[in-house]
């Protein structure tokens, strides 16, 4: 099963992104809704385990999250979970969020045969 097989040609279209930065590929995540965003005052520990592990155990497309108040780190930020699915994989590459496995395998064999290029 291939890309095309999965996904309508607007969609693929659509998601073709290039990611400049972490910022972009943050705004990519948070419009395909796999960005959460916590903004209550969370413990660093044993808080931000507790959301990483339910997020690593969703099904296939646990989303990344980002804490804005953390105890004790004022005015930080922190982003977990952004390769913890295929789901946020196939984002970074630029593809559709539900692109099968062997499609995300295949765009990495590429990306790598053509580094640093």
């Amino acid at each position: 099963m291939s890309i095309t097989e999965v996904v309508p040609a607007k969609e693929q279209e659509q998601a073709k992104v290039a990611h400049r930065d972490l910022r972009g590929f943050m705004e990519t995540l948070d419009s395909q809704g796999q960005l959460m965003q916590v903004r209550d005052e969370v413990m660093p520990e044993p808080d931000v385990r507790g959301y990483l592990r339910a997020a690593s155990q969703m099904e296939n497309d646990g989303p990344a999250i980002v804490f804005d108040n953390i105890k004790g780190y004022k005015g930080q930020k922190l982003l977990i979970n952004t390769h913890g699915s295929w789901a946020n994989t196939a984002l970074l590459f630029g593809m559709p969020k539900k692109t099968v496995l062997i499609d995300q395998f295949y765009e990495l064999a590429n990306r790598w045969d053509r580094y640093p290029g």
